[in-house]
């Protein structure tokens, strides 16, 4: 990773694709703002991440990356490094600190130094808000936050396997009871969580992909849509656009810092049933496609279709 000043003490990084390996990507894709711009997680050799842009050089193996943070901050690469407790509070000091940050962008409220992190003081110390400097550091520490995102261990995910779905068509996968005791599951029974990438209505449009994207209260949003997420089982629940098949829903929790909807069922459900809920016609008032209906028959099973 080869370095030097960039503008208004940005650091510009010109490096080479990761196969070079002189510099890689987190397995998060943040933002794709156009076909030659991307925010990203970039993590060097030297163990430095940092969010950025990338501006890529379509006809070389060669980008150019400028940071979002105008000092460089550290912190431990995103791989399974962190044991349970040291990522949980990784994540809950940023999130913390994310809070702060939107509070002083949105309302003008300055915290006082005391309550300043630290590598946000280069803001403090300014007189005046910088707003453009201030919306950079919340999508900077924002990304570093849903980075470090925690994987929740439920043990009701080990009566859930993920199948190609009994939707018509090319619908991908779906979701499916398969209890270890093979017994039916109750209504009103928790399966799983749908939780994920914390997003409110600010940060929710740089995302490229929002099809993921469940509202929990106010502006909170959750998106479960990464690839990285691919454990999470409640992102595979498909809508089957006919109330016959419906037989979970999604209950947010009521405490903010958790970001998360329970996914309940809302009769019985047998084994080997596919899990499916409504997405609401907000959701797809925002899709490009118009989804696949069901038909009305006997509800199918991962052994049919």
């Amino acid at each position: 990773m080869t370095a030097s000043n960039g503008s208004q003490g940005q650091k510009e990084v010109v490096f080479l694709q990761p196969k070079e390996g002189l510099i890689r990507f987190d397995s998060i894709r943040l933002a794709t703002l156009s076909k030659r711009h991307q925010l990203v997680l970039a993590v060097g050799t030297d163990g430095v991440s940092e969010v950025g842009l990338v501006r890529y050089v379509l006809d070389h193996n060669t980008a150019t990356f400028v940071s979002c943070c105008t000092q460089e901050q550290t912190m431990d690469p995103p791989a399974n490094d962190h044991t349970s407790s040291d990522n949980n509070v990784l994540f809950q000091s940023l999130q913390k600190r994310l809070n702060q940050l939107e509070i002083w962008r949105e309302i003008a409220v300055r915290p006082t130094q005391e309550e300043c992190h630290q590598q946000d003081w280069d803001l403090w110390e300014s007189p005046t808000d910088d707003l453009v400097k201030l919306s950079m550091r919340c999508i900077s520490v924002r990304a570093e936050m849903n980075a470090n995102l925690p994987v929740l261990v439920d043990p009701q995910d080990d009566n859930l396997c993920s199948a190609p779905s009994t939707i018509p068509g090319d619908s991908g996968l779906g979701l499916f009871l398969k209890p270890l005791d093979g017994k039916p599951l109750r209504q009103g029974d928790r399966l799983c969580y749908y939780y994920g990438h914390i997003h409110n209505f600010q940060s929710a449009k740089l995302l490229e992909d929002r099809s993921y994207l469940l509202g929990l209260h106010g502006d909170l949003m959750v998106d479960a849509g990464p690839a990285c997420l691919r454990h999470i089982h409640a992102r595979f629940i498909n809508d089957p656009l006919n109330e016959a098949y419906v037989n979970c829903q999604f209950i947010p929790d009521k405490e903010d810092m958790l970001a998360r909807a329970a996914v309940v069922s809302t009769r019985e459900i047998q084994p080997e049933e596919e899990l499916f809920v409504a997405y609401g016609d907000a959701y797809w008032s925002q899709q490009t496609s118009a989804g696949t209906v069901m038909p009305t028959v006997v509800p199918p099973s991962i052994n049919q279709g």
